[in-house]
């Protein structure tokens, strides 16, 4: 029954909305799962934007709390910036520290799918100027003068050049606008995977978000001194949309005790 499963909370991406993790969410559902996708406040479509990374991490904060707070153990699943989102919002709320402070329930989970984990401090920007991509980065994400960031070409960036279709042409379509502000915007609190299990699952045909990069994260976290188990899939950038049912497998095989 879905009650004896954790309940999963998605932390979206840039420029998307609950609807483009709808095959993800019936896969996870079909699994057993209580699953939670909600609208990030950076996708609210203001323009010039009214929203950033600290929005966002405030809204999402406020919202883990409140399932936690009936005693449930929550995964965590945050894709792309929806990893800048989590690592800054959640700390503290790992189910052992909610524990030893006489709370119940609590994050048991961190699954970052092809998302950013930075360090306290650093932000998308100075992390890829750092490795040296920073004309990349400007080359992919152009800036409008009102603050909106967009794809340069959403499809290839999401999927690749071999995926097209009717089905695609409409993900892309719905994709929303950004602020070019979150970019910007350091970790401000610890990391929340100091503290909480983590899992990488790493995407081999990423355009927009390239495996080396995603290497460089995982790289960065176990330097760090954390253990994170990691998985690849022949994905693009949008595993939830093409690769549903093995993202599913690899949160069911996720080790649910604490």
């Amino acid at each position: 029954m879905a009650s004896q499963n954790p309940i999963i909370l998605i932390i979206s991406g840039a420029w998307h909305v609950p609807i483009h993790y709808a095959k993800l969410k019936s896969a996870l559902e079909a699994a057993g799962y209580e699953v939670h996708v909600p609208q990030l406040p950076t996708a609210n479509g203001a323009r010039p934007p009214t929203a950033d990374l600290y929005t966002d991490t405030e809204f999402i904060r406020e919202f883990v709390t409140t399932l936690m707070d009936g005693g449930r153990k929550i995964i965590v699943i945050m894709h792309s910036y929806g990893g800048q989102v989590g690592t800054n919002a959640l700390h503290g709320l790992g189910i052992k520290e909610r524990i030893a402070n006489g709370k119940s329930g609590g994050i048991i989970h961190l699954v970052y799918m092809v998302a950013t984990a930075y360090l306290e401090g650093d932000s998308m920007v100075s992390t890829v100027e750092q490795a040296g991509l920073g004309d990349m980065l400007l080359a992919g994400f152009p800036t409008d003068e009102d603050g909106i960031v967009r794809c340069a070409d959403a499809r290839v960036q999401m999927f690749g050049p071999d995926y097209v279709g009717p089905e695609i042409e409409a993900y892309v379509a719905s994709m929303g606008i950004w602020n070019v502000k979150a970019m910007h915007q350091p970790i401000q609190h610890s990391c929340a995977w100091r503290t909480i299990p983590v899992t990488y699952i790493h995407a081999t045909q990423d355009m927009a978000m390239p495996l080396e990069v995603q290497v460089s994260v995982v790289d960065n976290m176990e330097k760090e001194g954390v253990s994170v188990k990691t998985h690849r899939l022949e994905a693009s950038h949008c595993p939830h949309f093409t690769h549903a049912n093995e993202v599913t497998d690899v949160i069911g095989g996720l080790d649910n005790t604490i």
